[in-house]
C-alpha cells in the first residue's frame, strides 16, 4: 500500500516530533490512520522524511520523524510561470504543479477578462490545491502563488532566461539555451497586445512561437512546461 504523503508549512526535522496542524489531522482521521502508521512528510522546499503517527490526541496526531531527511533533486523547480487570470485558474495551479514549477503569478493584462484582483482567500485555496498536487504526484516542491500586473512581474524578474508566448515570433523552443531559470509570460485569450509583447521585450523577454497548433490559455502552461522540460533538461 502506498504511504499517504503529508505535506507541512512547518520546518522539518530529521528525528523530532511534529504535531500536524487540525486540518491535516482532520484528514487523517476520516481516512482511519492509526498509530503506528508511516507517513512521508515533505515541506514543499525539497525536504521530506518519513514518520510514525505515536500519539493520537483529540484534535490532532503527534509523528515521530526518522534520522534521515532527504533533499530531492527531481524536478528542481528552475520555472516561473506568468499567466493571466481566467475562469478554470484552478486547474492551471493544478496541472502545472507536478511540471516543476518555482512560481505561479496570476497576472493581470490588457485583454484579461477578470479584472478584480484575486482575493488573498482564493490565492491561499490555489496554494492548497498546489500542495494537494505535490501530495498526488510525488513533488517534494510546491510553487509560490501571488498576483501581480503583467508589467510589474516582468520588471522584477531576475531568472537567467525570460520568454515570451507570441504567434507571431520567428523564434522557436529550439532556439533556446538551458538556463538555471526561466520566467514564461502566457497571454488570455486573444494574447498579449503589441504594445505589452513590445514592452515585455524591452525587460529582456523572447518572444517565442510554439508551431502551428492553437491551444486554449488553460492549456498552454501544459504544453509549454512540457516542451521546456525535454529541451532544457536531462529527463530519462
Amino acid at each position: 500500500m502506498r504511504t499517504p504523503r503529508v505535506f507541512l508549512k512547518t520546518e522539518l526535522k530529521a528525528n523530532s516530533i511534529i504535531e500536524l496542524d487540525q486540518n491535516i489531522s482532520d484528514h487523517l482521521k476520516v481516512t482511519n490512520k492509526k498509530i503506528g502508521q508511516q507517513l512521508h512528510l515533505f515541506d514543499g522546499r525539497g525536504n521530506s522524511t518519513f514518520g510514525n503517527i505515536i500519539e493520537k490526541k483529540k484534535k490532532t496526531f503527534l509523528i515521530k520523524t526518522n534520522k534521515n531527511l532527504n533533499f530531492s533533486k527531481k524536478l528542481k523547480p528552475i520555472f516561473n510561470l506568468g499567466i493571466s487570470e481566467i475562469k478554470n485558474f484552478d486547474n492551471v495551479v493544478k496541472q502545472s504543479t507536478p511540471l516543476g514549477i518555482n512560481s505561479i503569478n496570476c497576472l493581470s493584462s490588457e485583454r484579461s477578462k477578470i479584472r478584480k484582483k484575486p482575493s488573498q482567500s482564493k490565492i491561499e485555496r490555489w496554494k492548497k490545491i498546489a500542495a494537494s498536487s505535490c501530495e498526488q504526484c510525488g513533488m517534494d516542491w510546491v510553487p509560490e502563488i501571488y498576483s501581480n500586473e503583467l508589467m510589474s512581474w516582468a520588471h522584477n524578474s531576475n531568472d537567467s532566461s525570460k520568454i515570451v508566448l507570441n504567434p507571431r515570433a520567428t523564434k522557436s523552443i529550439k532556439d533556446l539555451k538551458k538556463a538555471e531559470s526561466l520566467s514564461i509570460a502566457i497571454g488570455p485569450e486573444g494574447g498579449f497586445t503589441d504594445n505589452e509583447i513590445e514592452k515585455l521585450e524591452e525587460e529582456g523577454f523572447i518572444s517565442i512561437n510554439c508551431g502551428d497548433m492553437i491551444f486554449r490559455t488553460d492549456t498552454m502552461p501544459i504544453v509549454i512546461l512540457s516542451m521546456l522540460n525535454f529541451s532544457m533538461r536531462d529527463i530519462s
